[in-house]
């Protein structure tokens, strides 16, 4: 407090003395308009500042500073001197203007956390595409007035960090983490943050994938001194990726060729790909061959780890194994000029199908034909075929015919004179479903035959050794063939016609005649228009038998034979043997005889009877209402798939079946329909669960 002798005290002051060390103490006469700065250095007691209560003091603390800050003052009662200026306050006391006691004012500045600073921090920092750079933030200088340590965040947007380098020996040490792909903490002192820093290799950044481009990502640097400054942004630092050379790609690839044809490639075939723009692809490893066929480099085999130039790519072929349908592949790497792709493509190959010409047309035996024999056999055909099982057969020369079982003979009736012809060529044709083919001459050499004399009365021939040729006129001839391969015709007349040994050719004419074959395989034909009644025989050897128009007899006896009963009512016995029997038209007797036979119900009503063996009954189309007198469950077969009923299972066969009476006989009777049927003698419908039937 203030007091005068003089009466009451004016409040106004001399200011003495300021502490200045924290910062500025200032005044104002103008009610804080304007301030003026005091200067510690030059205020004492002989340059005091004269204040009035209305004038304003102040102090201005400097940055980061804190503590109390203290005036010295005495008091002036406003006699002598100007507020606002400097006086000299000595002498003081007594009389004078100044009092002779002083007084203090302090102001405390207290404390408040201040945040951490980085000075310099570079604007851009460039590495290198795809590849753990430098990050060069030696730049960088953080600071803190008023904490030791501080934690700096560096987050990327774009790419990825490595690990940082371990920083514990740097000054006091720097705790460097990667919190994740992203994003790097420093801890430490801040001078020690920057001189980890220096040293550019211990943060590394990788760029995204063909990211070449200048601000290709953005570093954000932020810091956190731990006293409550909370994370402060302190900048970012631009990322220039420099672009190196990408290698390669190829997704693979799929092509197509037909069987038994190359493919040749080309550039595009190989699916080059590459982000570098201009790069182009200048060569391709082959990296594994197909599985199957092969690939050329103008026209040497390739092997594995060849490298082939873009420009003798179109010399590049795959030619599929022969015949060869499906798929197949092969690997391999691109090339751009600077370098391999790092992973290999598949180059797929698909096979197509297409359709091959028969091959290996083949005419089995010794290609020779006795002369003047009718329906003789020369072989029989055979081809290949590597997509096709069934094969047509066709002759050029209309005198000969291709069997449904592809045998090559003479027509019935057609024969060659050796006089005429010695030897004779046909163009043999296989043909496939599709129509390709293939074709191929034989000669057939025509073998000559001593002819004997016949005329038209009742003769009497014999053959020699040699193969014979008889053609006998009219008249009851008896012939005997004798050895050799020979050919008879007996023309008209009730003739005897006996083979002898070898392969004869049989002919007994018109008349009713009777014709044996004798050893040998022989082919034995009652006549091809005879009406009358013959009686035909194989004896031994396994023969083809046929018979006229007329009722005839028919017996294979030894081996196996083939028999033709043709019209009338005839007899047909295959005898021993494994035999084919066709009865032909009218009601005819079959006997299969004893082995495993073949019976072919033809047209009219037919009585069938298989002998022993396990004997096959066949029904065709036309085949008339037969009765079979001795079918054997455990050994027989029926067959009705071609009968035109359309059994599908044994449940339409059963319906189509039922117990009844023919004649004499109890069986099991078939409705094969249209009028036709077989009934089996001393069957029921029971059997049927158990009967080998062929649909």
């Amino acid at each position: 407090s203030i007091t005068d002798g003089d009466g009451s005290p004016v409040e106004a002051i001399a200011v003495t003395s300021v502490d200045a060390d924290k910062g500025t103490w200032q005044f104002s006469t103008n009610g804080g308009t304007s301030w003026t700065n005091i200067n510690a250095g030059t205020t004492n007691d002989n340059n005091a500042l004269l204040l009035d209560s209305t004038d304003m003091l102040r102090f201005v603390p400097n940055a980061d500073a804190n503590g109390t800050e203290t005036i010295t003052f005495r008091a002036w009662d406003k006699s002598t001197g100007t507020a606002g200026t400097f006086d000299d306050a000595d002498p003081n006391g007594g009389t004078t203007a100044f009092s002779s006691a002083t007084d203090t004012a302090s102001i405390t500045v207290n404390p408040v956390n201040d945040a951490p600073t980085v000075a310099t921090l570079p604007a851009t920092v460039t590495v290198t595409e795809e590849t753990a750079s430098d990050v060069d933030l030696s730049a960088a200088d953080f600071g803190d007035i008023d904490s030791a340590t501080i934690t700096v965040t560096l987050s990327i947007d774009a790419g990825t960090f490595s690990a940082p380098a371990v920083g514990a020996g740097v000054g006091g040490g720097v705790t460097a983490t990667l919190v994740n792909s992203t994003t790097i903490t420093l801890a430490g002192a801040p001078d020690d943050i920057d001189t980890y820093l220096d040293t550019t290799s211990n943060i590394q950044y990788t760029s995204e994938t063909d990211a070449d481009t200048a601000d290709a990502a953005t570093i954000t640097v932020t810091a956190n001194d731990g006293d409550g400054s909370g994370d402060v942004s302190l900048g970012t630092v631009s990322v220039d990726v420099t672009g190196v050379n990408d290698l390669p790609t190829s997704a693979g690839n799929s092509v197509s060729t037909a069987e038994d044809t190359a493919r040749t490639f080309s550039a595009s075939d190989f699916a080059f790909s590459d982000v570098d723009t201009g790069d182009t692809l200048a060569s391709v490893r082959i990296d594994t061959l197909p599985t199957r066929g092969t690939l050329k480099l103008s026209g040497v085999a390739v092997t594995a780890g060849d490298v082939i130039a873009v420009a003798d790519i179109g010399n590049l072929s795959y030619s599929p194994p022969s015949n060869a349908t499906g798929a197949t592949s092969f690997t391999y790497s691109v090339n751009d000029g600077t370098g391999f792709a790092t992973s290999t493509a598949t180059l797929s190959i698909s096979i197509s199908a297409r359709n091959d010409a028969p091959t290996n047309l083949a005419l089995s035996g010794d290609l020779t034909v006795t002369e003047e024999m009718a329906g003789a056999i020369i072989g029989t055909v055979s081809a290949s075929d590597v997509d096709d099982t069934t094969l047509i057969y066709t002759v050029s020369d209309e005198r000969f015919v291709i069997t449904d079982a592809n045998v090559l003979k003479l027509k019935a009736g057609e024969s060659i004179d050796f006089e005429t012809e010695e030897t004779v060529t046909v163009t043999l044709t296989a043909s496939d479903d599709q129509g390709a083919s293939t074709s191929r001459d034989f000669t057939i050499t025509v073998q000559d035959l001593n002819e004997l004399p016949a005329s038209d009365d009742d003769d009497t021939i014999t053959g020699g050794a040699t193969d014979d040729l008889v053609r006998s006129g009219g008249g009851r001839d008896r012939i005997d063939t004798g050895d050799g391969r020979d050919t008879i015709d007996g023309g008209d007349g009730n003739d005897d016609i006996n083979g002898g040994g070898d392969d004869d050719f049989l002919v007994g004419g018109s008349g009713r005649d009777n014709v044996n074959g004798g050893s040998g395989n022989d082919l034995v034909y009652a006549g091809r228009f005879d009406d009358d009644n013959d009686t035909v025989s194989g004896s031994g050897g396994q023969d083809t038998l046929g018979g006229g128009v007329g009722d005839d007899l028919l017996d294979g006896d030894d081996n196996d034979d083939l028999l033709w009963g043709r019209g009338g009512n005839d007899t047909v016995d295959g005898g021993t043997g494994d035999d084919m029997l066709y009865n032909g038209e009218g009601n005819d007797t079959v006997f299969g005889g004893v082995g495993d036979d073949t019976l072919w119900a033809g047209a009219d009503d037919d009585r069938l009877s298989g002998g022993e063996g396990n004997d096959t009954f066949i029904f065709g189309a036309n085949s008339g209402n037969d009765t079979i007198s001795d079918f054997s469950l455990t050994d027989d077969t029926l067959n009705v798939q071609y009968s035109g009923a359309g059994f599908e299972t044994l449940a339409d066969v059963q319906a189509a079946a039922s117990d009844t009476t023919v004649g004499d006989n109890s069986g099991l009777l078939i409705d094969l329909g249209n009028g036709q049927s077989v009934f089996l003698i001393g069957l029921t419908t029971a059997d049927l669960a158990t009967m080998d039937i062929v649909l």
